[in-house]
Formats: C-alpha cells, structure tokens, sequence
C-alpha cells in the first residue's frame, strides 16, 4: 500500500505546499515543496534500511508511515528555518 502526504502550511506569509510521495517499488520517498505550483525543492529519500530492520509486513509500513510523518516535519523546520525558500 502506498503512502502520500499533501499539506499546506503558511509560513511568513508563504503558503507552501508539501508533497510527501511513497515510490514503493523503489523503496524511496519523494519530498516535493511547492509555492504556487512551481517545485522549489525536491529530494528523493531511501527507507530500504527500515525494511530491513523491521523484517516486513505491517512492522514495516508502520515505519515508513513514522518516516514519512519525520520528513514533514523536518521539510517544515527547513521552510520554517530559511534552509528552503522561493
């Protein structure tokens, strides 16, 4: 099952959308941020380790769903930091 997260959050003023997309075959999630439909920032990020580490099933999808949830909120703190920024 493939994961995703879309939120906008406001930032100084900014609204920027944060694209989270689970590219489950490739074991990797793209980080996509957006302000007004033009992509300011893209990063690709590989979770095959925690596959590993968790041995599969629904150990597994639960940690890519924390990694996921990790990766907001660290996109966030960037936007919110200055690190990403039109």
């Amino acid at each position: 099952m493939s994961l995703g997260l879309n939120q906008n959050v406001e930032i100084n003023g900014e609204t920027y959308h944060i694209q989270i997309e689970d590219k489950e075959k490739a074991k990797f999630l793209e980080v996509r941020v957006y302000i007004e439909g033009r992509i300011i920032f893209q990063k690709r990020h590989s979770y095959e380790h925690l596959l590993m580490d968790k041995g599969g099933g629904e150990n597994s999808q639960s940690a890519v769903q924390e990694e996921l949830k990790r990766l907001f909120c660290l996109t966030k703190a960037a936007i919110e930091r200055g690190k990403i920024a039109k």
